[in-house]
């Protein structure tokens, strides 16, 4: 089971609520898009995956978010341009080619 942490009140944010409750492997949790609110709720509930709209994943607190919690992957919706952008903190220490195509 992914623990995935939808922020905002939006009605995106509701409807995709909505969607992703249809799926069986998800427990999702919705939070307000205040920094505050969202950083207590991950040391909290320790989500795999946070889910926002692009104005916060612009922002410099969702790059603190991937130094705090480098598990955690950020998926950023941009509404404007119809778009996702995914995020994670993961890093590797000497990697290799391989290692890179993992990655890519």
């Amino acid at each position: 089971m992914r623990r995935v942490l939808l922020c905002g009140k939006s009605l995106l944010m509701s409807g995709l609520q909505a969607s992703l409750q249809a799926a069986p492997d998800l427990e999702l949790h919705v939070v307000d898009a205040r920094p505050e609110e969202i950083h207590s709720c991950i040391n909290a509930w320790q989500p795999q995956v946070l889910i926002l709209e692009a104005g916060l994943l612009r922002s410099a607190f969702s790059l603190s978010l991937l130094q705090d919690f480098p598990w955690l992957k950020l998926i950023g919706l941009e509404i404007e341009n119809n778009r996702l952008v995914v995020f994670s903190g993961s890093s590797a220490f000497e990697p290799t080619p391989e290692d890179l195509l993992q990655v890519i």
